[in-house]
């Protein structure tokens, strides 16, 4: 029988297997000790049957547990060992009974000696894994008599041990250590690498996917491939039969209602987190900013993409590299607007290239592309694959297929109706004509699928999948801060670079300002002449309207525009509330600016206001105001971008949007209180830019002619409420965009 001795400032104390112990300051703890360091329950002390050892587990202790200097969770007790509770050292120690005799309660008096080994990039590493992803000492592998323990060593993409995020956890025989993109195991109570780096192992199986949406309509049905290191294969057939669907299960996009769907061994649900950053994908349309050169766009996302301990050199290193694998080097100072159609398909895939994915797969990289590009292109993916990595194309176009390996054609309904080489592809239908190959499995795509059963040419042998817990452990990604600055400076980056653009920002507070011009009246925002009566009110009214315009008009386009690369970025880990924030940041600077030029502008052409309610200056007071009117009316926009599909879909919103500020604003047309057209005006931003500017100036005392609206009485609880109001419905706006952005990507 097993036993197990605790010692501690000079008691010890012989524990059976039959028994679980706790250790604490508790009463009630079966090894209790006295110390303000130690938790109630600290640390537990059981007998685990299916390992045959005992377990040390920390209690969500508050000051932790400590073995040599490494804190542990958990560690398997098989000989002496010193155990250090917050600053308590604990010592344990195993006696094993062979002749049922009592035995002798012994101590550890120090740690074992122990051999270290360190994982990394490093030259200098015990194990040295050549991975982009790797820090240069990324983890340390603790030997302990006959246990180990693996701890992270502060890496920047983290540790997984068998798909779990780990700070340090005990390893045993047989468990999977993931490096980066590279994966390691326990095999003989050494570190090795699960996969023999000879042999073209590992790489993605799809066994009988199925996927079906509501109503029981199967989009695919019974797919077997296997997508092997250094292979290329095309998936081609008609319109409709599900290759996009494929293309989305197999990448982790859309989880599969059927079949199962490993990469190097792991489940690609279960385990996304760990195989994400193998995948690269790139979608038919362009990822990157086409505004931006093709240098300054690939360095943003190594930002964000690309976490290394050795800063802005690594990255701009790496960046050179694949630049130079897709021979682009002599476009790199070039816009990306500027490349041609196969240039700009290969810098998309340079952008998935910089995390060194080992599947690649692309959706209709040859779209619109002529023969000669097409062909260019595939033999780029073709030279790809010869790296070790799989290469997945979907295409329509069937000339360059002999650059393949093996194609996958799907019948409408997503059935297989041929997997294999190309050179099969006569054989199998009796004709390489694709328009009658198309039109046979179209006329009758179940027939196809059941001649694809009977024959099926290339059987498909499950890999057998990688045991491990099922969980989603947080995904690495760049800390928050680091990814809100790199938005930030990319966002004025794109800004500067639309030169149009950044003229239309500048120039329009002016001509806005200039337009208060028609306004007739010699008055400004003063006490307002016989002969105008209206001028106040029609000069705020115009300067409300303009700041709604111009905040609206700098965001409107911008979330609908970027979607396609707002939706990669996502699936790579991009914090959500990382990239609305830049939005807000930079676009609301460029907003106050524009509110700022409109009244600069507009109190050179007209008399100032005499009055204010809070601020010593009434100028800046109107700021204030028109100020918060822009930023609200940007939000707005931003909310509109996400709620369509395309940039022309935008602008009937937009003059909705301007048309409601233009008539519901309260100073142009008198709005009667109770109305409909009252309530439907308190949901109109303009309307409380204009309530809280006319309460500022004391229109009702400058305008008597007007009637007084009780949203204009000059007193600062007014005032204030319009201010109040508008923020706060930024706020709610700004929620219901974040809300809309997150519902875009779905895993």
């Amino acid at each position: 029988m097993s036993q197990i001795s605790l010692k501690y400032a000079g008691r010890s104390k012989v524990f059976t297997t039959d028994q679980v112990v706790t250790i604490g300051r508790s009463l009630d703890a079966t090894f209790q000790i006295e110390d303000a360091s130690i938790s109630r329950i600290h640390a537990t002390l059981a007998y685990d049957e299916s390992q045959k050892s005992w377990v040390f587990s920390d209690s969500k202790s508050a000051n932790g547990c400590f073995v040599k200097g490494v804190r542990i969770n958990s560690i398997l007790i098989s000989g002496p060992i010193d155990i250090h509770l917050g600053e308590t050292p604990l010592s344990v120690v195993i006696s094993l009974d062979l002749n049922n005799e009592t035995p002798k309660a012994t101590a550890s008096g120090s740690v074992l000696a122990a051999t270290d080994v360190v994982i990394g990039k490093a030259s200098d590493a015990n194990f040295i894994v050549t991975d982009v992803l790797a820090s240069r000492r990324h983890a340390r592998l603790i030997t302990l008599e006959n246990s180990l323990i693996l701890e992270d060593l502060g890496s920047t993409n983290g540790t997984f041990l068998n798909g779990k995020l780990i700070r340090t956890a005990p390893v045993r025989e047989g468990d999977i250590i993931t490096i980066g993109n590279t994966d390691l195991t326990i095999r003989n109570s050494h570190l090795d690498f699960l996969r023999s780096q000879d042999e073209k192992s590992g790489g993605l199986y799809a066994n009988n996917l199925e996927f079906e949406i509501k109503g029981g309509r199967k989009l695919l049905s019974g797919i077997d491939v296997r997508l092997a290191p250094g292979s290329l294969t095309a998936v081609i057939g008609p319109s409709g039969a599900g290759k996009s669907t494929f293309l989305k299960a197999i990448a982790g996009v859309n989880k599969p209602t059927g079949g199962t769907v490993t990469f190097d061994g792991f489940n690609v649900y279960k385990n996304f987190d760990v195989v994400s950053s193998r995948i690269g994908m790139v979608p038919q349309d362009d990822v990157l900013h086409t505004s931006l050169k093709l240098d300054t766009a690939l360095n943003y996302a190594a930002r964000l993409r690309l976490r290394v301990d050795g800063g802005k050199a690594e990255r701009t290193a790496q960046v050179d590299r694949v630049i130079d694998r897709l021979e682009l080097d002599s476009n790199r100072d070039t816009v990306i607007n500027k490349l041609s159609g196969g240039q700009r398909k290969r810098a998309s895939v340079a952008l998935e290239l910089l995390t060194e994915p080992s599947l690649l797969i692309l959706d209709e990289p040859t779209s619109g592309l002529d023969p000669a590009m097409d062909r260019q292109v595939m033999k780029t993916l073709r030279e790809l694959a010869i790296d070790d990595r799989a290469v997945l194309v979907v295409t329509h176009s069937v000339a360059q297929l002999d650059l393949c390996d093996d194609v996958l054609v799907l019948a409408p309904g997503g059935m297989p109706a041929y997997y294999g080489p190309p050179r099969g592809i006569s054989a199998y239908f009796g004709t390489t004509d694709w328009a009658d190959i198309f039109a046979l499995i179209k006329d009758d795509p179940n027939a196809a699928y059941q001649r694809y059963l009977a024959q099926n040419p290339k059987a498909v042998v499950p890999a057998p999948e990688v045991a491990m817990e099922s969980m989603s452990s947080k995904r690495v990604s760049a800390p928050w801060l680091s990814q809100f600055i790199t938005m930030c400076a990319r966002q004025v980056s794109l800004v500067f670079a639309d030169l149009g653009y950044l003229m239309f920002l500048l120039l329009l507070p002016v001509i806005v300002g200039l337009l208060i011009l028609v306004v007739p009246g010699i008055a400004g925002l003063g006490a307002a002449s016989n002969s105008s009566p209206a001028e106040p009110s029609q000069l705020l009214a115009m300067l409300v309207i303009g700041s709604a315009f111009m905040g609206a008009s700098v965001s409107i386009r911008d979330l609908v525009g970027e979607r396609p690369i707002y939706l990669r970025e996502r699936a790579v880990g991009l914090s959500i509330s990382a990239y609305l924030g830049s939005k807000l940041l930079v676009f609301g600077l460029f907003s106050w600016f524009m509110a700022g030029m409109l009244t600069y502008v507009t109190l050179l052409a007209k008399p100032a206001p005499i009055q204010a309610v809070y601020f010593g200056s009434p100028a800046l007071e109107l700021f204030f105001a028109l100020g918060l009117t822009a930023l609200a009316s940007l939000v707005t926009g931003l909310l509109l971008s996400s709620l369509v599909k395309s940039s022309e879909q935008v602008m009937p919103l937009f003059v909705v949007f301007i048309m409601a500020q233009l008539v519901l604003n309260g100073g142009l047309l008198q709005i009667t209180g109770g109305s409909l057209i009252d309530a439907l005006s308190v949901m109109v931003i303009a309307r409380w830019g204009f309530a809280m500017a006319a309460s500022s100036v004391n229109l009702a005392a400058i305008s008597p002619s007007l009637d007084e609206d009780p949203l204009w009485i000059h007193d600062l609880a007014t005032w204030a409420n319009s201010a109040a109001f508008l923020i706060g419905t930024a706020v709610v706006i700004i929620t219901l965009t974040r809300i809309r952005l997150e519902g875009k990507y779905d895993r």
